[in-house]
């Protein structure tokens, strides 16, 4: 079964895919979200890594109307009322995974919790 990472860019991500590249020869595929919305889109640093670790880059764009368009089906796959849009996007990463027959990725999840990286931690 294949396994893919997603990668942000961020060092979370750049570091568990270098991980992952770094123990395998293996094909390793990577997924990320460009964002029309420049003060969100880090695709520059995403395509850099996947680049430097000569992964197969697949990316979704994302515009605010995307989010919108696709809130509902968030609404209904969370089960329960949230308070930001970002799982929006990550839904549509996903959907990306999937249509590449992916079953697996890897992700940097949990290491901003754990490095306090994001503001919304240490609120």
């Amino acid at each position: 079964m294949p396994v893919g990472a997603y990668l942000s860019g961020g060092l979370d991500s750049s570091t568990t895919t270098a991980i992952i590249r770094n123990y395998t020869s293996n094909r390793l595929d990577t997924f990320s979200i460009a964002f029309s919305d420049a003060e969100f889109d880090e695709s520059q640093f995403q395509r850099q890594m996947a680049q430097h670790l000569g992964t197969d880059h697949h990316v979704v764009y994302c515009t605010h109307e995307d989010i919108g368009r696709i809130f509902p089906d968030v609404i209904w796959h969370t089960e329960a009322p949230i308070l930001r849009t970002s799982p929006a996007p990550m839904f549509l990463l996903s959907n990306l995974v999937h249509e590449h027959n992916f079953k697996v990725v890897i992700t940097g999840e949990g290491a901003d919790e754990f490095l306090a990286g994001y503001d919304i931690f240490k609120r």
